[in-house]
């Protein structure tokens, strides 16, 4: 649900032209614990209530999504929702973080990253459906991420004729 709001999203702000080839895949070194589960381009990884959700975009994207995370203001007074921004970098990967932290009325935490990686640029998205949860698992393993080329198509061999028979 989450991921197909996304989605939406994206494209209702006209955003989802390909930087990258149709059939790229997002690869990483799955953290132990977690299951992985290819949807198209991107890639889900799931551990107990976290759900992680690795999103090939376009520098487009990108761009919107660094601006509207810049126009970001505490929602209401009500909640004790904050923001961390800081820049990361993980071997070859690099880019933004965005911590989202809430205590009342209910505790909520949501973790962003914004990253431009060898193939591309990923949009991830870290939730546990307002549960807590620790990103360190992930992130040791943020410097493997990638945006592998569409594999090559594979030579199918025609089947054989049937031999024509004369009658």
């Amino acid at each position: 649900m989450r991921r197909a709001f996304f989605l939406l999203m994206l494209m209702a702000l006209g955003c989802h032209s390909h930087e990258w080839t149709p059939g790229s895949r997002v690869r990483i070194d799955v953290p132990k614990g977690f299951r992985a589960h290819r949807e198209g381009n991107s890639l889900e990884l799931k551990s107990g209530k976290l759900i992680v959700v690795l999103e090939p975009v376009d520098k487009a994207t990108t761009k919107v999504l660094k601006a509207q995370s810049d126009q970001w203001s505490q929602p209401d007074s009500k909640c004790d929702l904050t923001r961390a921004v800081t820049t990361v970098q993980f071997g070859h990967v690099s880019g933004t973080k965005f911590a989202f932290h809430q205590t009342t009325p209910a505790p909520y935490k949501r973790v962003e990253y914004l990253l431009q990686v060898p193939g591309g640029h990923i949009h991830a998205v870290l939730d546990a459906s307002g549960r807590d949860f620790d990103e360190a698992p992930i992130e040791l393993q943020l410097h493997t991420l990638q945006i592998l080329p569409p594999k090559p198509p594979t030579k199918l061999t025609p089947a054989p004729r049937p031999a024509k028979t004369q009658a």
